[in-house]
């Protein structure tokens, strides 16, 4: 699914949900190369929504890259859990993001009492 703005990404990662979102260009060519990998890795955790944001395909997705994430580099790669951004890197690194994935599934967040 692609998304252009935070609100997307947010709706669509509800309590407890792991979301992974790909920031990239249309120009970006690790991204296109990456992108049957991205795809093979979504089919391999079903419980996890995966998300692309293509900077340069509307304002609000050029917003958010540049302005909100401050992607530096593509492609990039946020993985939240719930609304809490867990884990983050970037690079087309499929192990990498598959293990970021399993870290943020096992991520519990501490509660003060």
């Amino acid at each position: 699914m692609e998304v252009s703005n935070l609100a997307g990404v947010l709706v669509a990662s509800n309590v407890d949900k792991v979301v992974v979102v790909q920031c990239g260009f249309s120009y970006c060519r690790p991204c296109k190369k990456f992108e049957a990998s991205y795809e093979q890795v979504a089919r391999n955790y079903p419980q996890v929504s995966f998300l692309k944001v293509i900077g340069d395909s509307t304002p609000a997705a050029a917003h958010l890259c540049k302005d909100v994430l401050a992607i530096q580099s593509t492609p990039d790669f946020r993985i939240f859990k719930g609304a809490t951004l867990v884990r983050q890197f970037t690079g087309a690194n499929k192990t990498k993001l598959e293990e970021a994935i399993n870290a943020a599934l096992e991520y519990k967040e501490f509660t003060v009492q």
